[in-house]
């Protein structure tokens, strides 16, 4: 379940209860999964038309597409695209793909060494920041070897943070991340190795189940 933060609840609820809703008209909407700030909102939209909010179906508003015209986009002052290894890799969601047993993993742990400490990676610049590598298909051993072989005695960057375990992204993957993230704010490359491994159960027919997902099993590597 999602926090609340105590001030917005406590604000709404006022509003609400100022307004005639009852505390069991209140639980009821909460229990059928809207939120208070949805609550809140429909209720004030409710009294602004100066209709009471005792007496309406509260349910959740449709978000809205945010759009752009093209002829603001043209005119639009954006900022420019900030890269983890300049030309090579952007900030956003990049996929690394190749035949097994190439070597990616090796390569990608090289990437998050290098931008952990701010070192060129492949001839290109990096832009230090903290890492976080899911190497779920290893050890601990097996990562202690591969990162002194790739390190060749050179001390590690102590913003590379290791994992060898993590739950499937139906099971609280991100929230997890998150946690991590508020713990380490500095982190800006996440490495998953492997995705596919992380995708979890699958119900028969979802078109949009992940790559080397079958259907109603585990996902499995590509």
């Amino acid at each position: 379940m999602p926090l609340v933060d105590n001030a917005v609840f406590n604000e709404g609820f006022t509003f609400l209860t100022n307004h005639g809703m009852s505390l069991d008209e209140i639980q009821k909407h909460l229990s059928d999964g809207i939120s208070v700030e949805q609550l809140v909102s429909t209720a004030q939209d409710l009294v602004a038309r100066g209709e009471p909010i005792t007496t309406q179906e509260i349910v959740p508003r449709p978000k809205q597409l945010q759009t752009i015209s093209a002829p603001d986009l043209q005119k639009a002052v954006l900022p420019p695209l900030r890269f983890l290894v300049e030309d090579v890799l952007p900030e956003g969601t990049s996929l690394i793909s190749a035949a097994s047993k190439i070597g990616k993993s090796w390569m990608v742990l090289d990437l998050g060494l290098c931008v952990a400490a701010g070192l060129p990676f492949m001839g290109h610049k990096t832009n230090r920041c903290g890492v976080l590598y899911l190497a779920l298909e290893d050890s601990l051993g097996r990562l202690q070897g591969r990162m002194n072989k790739v390190l060749g005695g050179k001390p590690p960057p102590p913003q590379f943070h290791f994992t060898t375990e993590a739950p499937k992204l139906d099971n609280g993957l991100l929230e997890t991340l998150s946690a991590h993230l508020v713990q380490h704010p500095e982190t800006k490359l996440l490495i998953v190795d492997t995705l596919g491994s992380q995708a979890g159960q699958w119900p028969v027919g979802n078109p949009f189940r992940p790559l080397g997902a079958a259907p109603g099993d585990q996902a499995a590597d590509c």
